[in-house]
């Protein structure tokens, strides 16, 4: 799954990075031109601590993904890893699970308030009420893109050092010629 997620195929997979600049670069990457009336639009980037997933995946369905970095310059370069909270609807030996349900209504739980739950189990929330660090989700106006991306430039946060390989200097080569579209608030 982490393979097929790595190139584009949908999965159940949510895709990390222990870099906050690699997070910003994928954050800011599809937002390709910016509109005056849309400056005070925003875009997110959120921190988990790997301890609350770790703690988690103790009590609750959450699965950490480490894909081998042996032949995978994309996740050596990126410093991924993938998780999942949603489990298959089958378990291994065929018999049907539930999927997570959200306190407030009837829907799948957002991650953090997945990580953020522990009504059923008194020894995870004894865990959680000791553990320094919770979902943080960082909030960002679309003006702050271009400094940015100037910044992630000159950090060298680019698709060609992302992507060590043809398809990641094409992306980068396809960037830098749609550059001077960039508008700068």
């Amino acid at each position: 799954m982490a393979l097929a997620q790595h190139f584009g195929i949908p999965t159940r997979l949510l895709d990390w990075t222990r870099n906050p600049y690699v997070a910003l670069f994928f954050a800011t990457n599809d937002i390709l031109k910016i509109n005056r009336d849309e400056t005070n639009k925003r875009f997110a980037v959120w921190a988990i601590p790997q301890i609350l997933l770790e703690v988690t995946a103790k009590f609750k369905f959450l699965k950490i993904v480490e894909v081998p970095k042996f032949q995978n310059q994309n996740i050596v370069a990126q410093q991924g890893l993938f998780t999942s909270h949603i489990p298959a609807l089958k378990s291994e030996n065929g018999t049907s699970q539930a999927l997570p349900v959200s306190n407030g209504n009837d829907r799948f739980p957002y991650l953090d308030e997945y990580l953020s739950d522990y009504a059923e189990d008194e020894l995870h929330r004894k865990f959680m009420d000791k553990l320094k660090g919770k979902p943080l989700c960082f909030t960002l106006r679309y003006d702050e893109i271009s400094p940015i991306r100037r910044k992630l430039d000159q950090l060298n946060i680019t698709w060609a050092s992302m992507m060590p390989n043809l398809e990641g200097a094409t992306k980068e080569a396809i960037r830098r010629s749609s550059m001077p579209s960039y508008i700068d608030f």
